[in-house]
């Protein structure tokens, strides 16, 4: 089947209609400018940029991910190239870093050794004995099918919280034997109680909620309003 009709759309710098996938989706007034532009002028825009850099400093590198010239000290210090810098920008190597599929377990076993850095003197010394590894919580991900160990969610990279079975503040340890992965609405709702406790708690809440929904209720008349 033909397609008779496409949305069409007019370009700031070359002045003619193009279809709409030849635009980038952008929120500012770039995406008034079609990509054969943008090529024109990002490709004018690294030779400038190349230019000033060397100007200012004898060093200049392109990235080898958004393919842009910086100033050497654009780039993180690395010592295993030969430059002594890292191929990508600190923007590009964030980027790459937070792309990694482990990248969010790091970032969630990093924050439970240090707490979030908003502890106590006491409960720093009791987290500092023991420190988890990334590969303990990974092999508590897979036994628990990645999925939250209560309600039963699917643990991604947004959602994935670490909780202790007996709380830091009840005596309890920083150890793989006292983690349970579970999602952050869960973890909430535990706050300080053990996991027996929130169990138990689970049964009487789930319980009081269905009595509570099965409960005939009163039909509620209208208030008839009077007319002037």
């Amino acid at each position: 089947m033909e397609v008779l009709s496409v949305k069409v759309k007019l370009c700031i710098r070359c002045k003619k209609s193009r279809p709409l996938t030849e635009f980038a989706k952008r929120k500012n007034s770039a995406n008034n400018i079609c990509i054969h532009c943008n090529r024109i002028y990002m490709r004018k825009y690294n030779i400038e940029r190349r230019k000033k850099c060397k100007i200012k400093n004898a060093g200049a590198k392109q990235c080898l991910g958004c393919k842009r010239w910086f100033d050497i000290k654009r780039f993180p210090i690395d010592k295993t190239y030969n430059s002594g810098r890292y191929s990508r920008c600190r923007t590009c190597a964030k980027k790459q870093k937070k792309a990694l599929p482990g990248y969010y377990i790091n970032k969630r076993v990093g924050y439970a050794n240090h707490a979030g850095g908003r502890i106590s003197v006491a409960r720093k010394k009791a987290i500092g004995i023991h420190k988890l590894t990334t590969i303990g919580i990974r092999k508590i991900l897979e036994i628990q099918q990645h999925r939250c160990i209560y309600c039963g969610v699917k643990l991604t990279s947004k959602n994935l919280t670490l909780d202790h079975r007996l709380p830091i503040s009840r005596g309890g340890t920083n150890t793989i034997e006292n983690i349970d992965c579970v999602c952050p609405e869960c973890n909430q709702l535990k706050h300080v109680q053990t996991k027996e406790e929130f169990l138990k708690f689970l049964r009487t809440y789930i319980k009081r909620i269905q009595a509570y929904q099965c409960e005939p209720k009163a039909e509620t008349k209208k208030s008839a309003r009077g007319r002037d």
